[in-house]
């Protein structure tokens, strides 16, 4: 069984409301391109399947040789900083005021973690983004 954390619910739920309209802004103003499959509202892994399916495809065709490289994700959102985080805010163009509005719900968090034997002692959250947080999905 694998300890979760739970999130303080204001953070969450300001997070949420966060994280949902500035969903709506980078997918009305198509602000991430390219390979930036970040799931936002609409979008899918269809396109990237398709591509890597496509790739695949001709390389079978054309007899030629094909190295793929797969990199698992899962604990990918453990480990962003607060520092990344604040540079990922800033390149979108994102007003300084809300970046640090954000980031100041992430600094000096107390946390304790739940795990079969029950919950552990408070400690502080040194840098990053916990596992689950719902922002992680535009980080």
């Amino acid at each position: 069984m694998r300890p979760i954390i739970l999130l303080k619910t204001f953070r969450k739920t300001v997070v949420r409301v966060l994280t949902y309209r500035l969903n709506k802004v980078l997918v009305k103003y198509n602000i991430l391109q390219g390979p930036n499959y970040a799931g936002l509202s609409g979008d899918s892994t269809a396109i990237p399947i398709h591509i890597l399916n496509s790739i695949i495809e001709d390389a079978k065709q054309n007899n030629k040789e094909l190295w793929i490289l797969f990199q698992d994700m899962r604990k990918a959102f453990d480990s962003v900083s607060l520092k990344m985080l604040k540079k990922a805010l800033l390149r979108i163009k994102l007003p300084e005021v809300a970046v640090n509005f954000i980031l100041n719900l992430y600094k000096e968090r107390k946390i304790k973690v739940v795990t079969s034997f029950g919950l552990t002692e408070e400690f502080e959250a040194k840098d990053g983004i916990d596992q689950g947080e719902v922002i992680s999905l535009l980080v």
